[in-house]
């Protein structure tokens, strides 16, 4: 009998910390419907503890994506000589991973998964391919 996997996916996971990070913009509009002191600059500062914070879910999702797609190809291979190498390649490789633009992305999963230009499948109802790298490079700039 095979057993249920109820480990969430890093999507789902990703999902719990967007709705978890909404809640920045409610004390925003908590904070436009009063009569604040420095209303300005603490509506700045929110924005940028959610920029941090999206950017640092989108990064932590990209690497939890690649080590539980790494997991998904060991359990579905026979044992392999080579994978404590491969282990640590996977680890070394994220390590080293910063800035989650589309080029390291689309690099870290060449190098880690054998995955190429996985950004080129990146269209959505609202963007196509330029608009969504473009949009992901707006909101890393925008955290300097």
């Amino acid at each position: 009998m095979e057993l249920l996997n109820i480990k969430k996916s890093p999507l789902q996971l990703f999902s719990k910390q967007l709705v978890h990070l909404k809640y920045v913009q409610h004390i925003q509009d908590d904070l436009n419907k009063n009569d604040v002191n420095k209303l300005y600059t603490k509506i700045n500062y929110l924005n940028q503890s959610y920029i941090f914070h999206l950017i640092a879910y989108w990064q932590v999702f990209i690497e939890s994506l690649v080590k539980d797609k790494f997991e998904n190809i060991k359990l579905n291979s026979c044992t392999n000589p080579f994978d404590n190498v491969l282990n640590r390649h996977i680890e070394n490789k994220l390590k080293i991973f910063n800035t989650p633009n589309s080029n390291n992305i689309d690099s870290l999963l060449k190098d880690t998964l054998g995955i190429n230009n996985v950004t080129d499948c990146w269209n959505t109802d609202k963007f196509n391919k330029v608009q969504a790298i473009k949009h992901l490079n707006e909101i890393l700039d925008s955290r300097h």
